[in-house]
C-alpha cells in the first residue's frame, strides 16, 4: 500500500510491502507512480527509522532529503 496523509497539517507519504515481496522494486514503482500523479504546492514528507536503510536509500533516490531526526526516526522532505 502507498498513501499520503496529513500529520500536523503536513502531507506525509507512507508505504508498505508485504515482507515476502520486499526487495523486488515494488515500493519504488508504487512511489514513482504516486509522485508522478500528485501535484502538491508544498513539500512532501516521509518518516523512516534510522535503521531502515533500504527505505532510506529509496526515499533519497526519489528526491527526499533529511529534514529532522528524533528518537531513532528521520523525517525526510521532498520539495518537488
Amino acid at each position: 500500500q502507498c498513501r499520503i496523509q496529513l500529520d500536523e497539517g503536513k502531507p506525509f507519504v507512507s508505504y508498505s510491502v508485504q515482507q515476502e515481496f520486499q526487495g523486488q522494486g515494488i515500493a519504488a514503482r508504487m512511489l514513482q507512480l504516486l509522485l508522478s500523479r500528485i501535484n502538491l504546492s508544498e513539500p512532501l514528507f516521509a518518516k523512516v527509522k534510522n535503521s531502515n536503510y533500504p527505505s532510506l536509500r529509496l526515499l533519497e533516490r526519489l528526491g527526499f532529503h533529511e529534514h529532522a531526526s528524533s528518537a531513532g526516526t528521520l523525517t525526510l522532505k521532498r520539495l518537488d
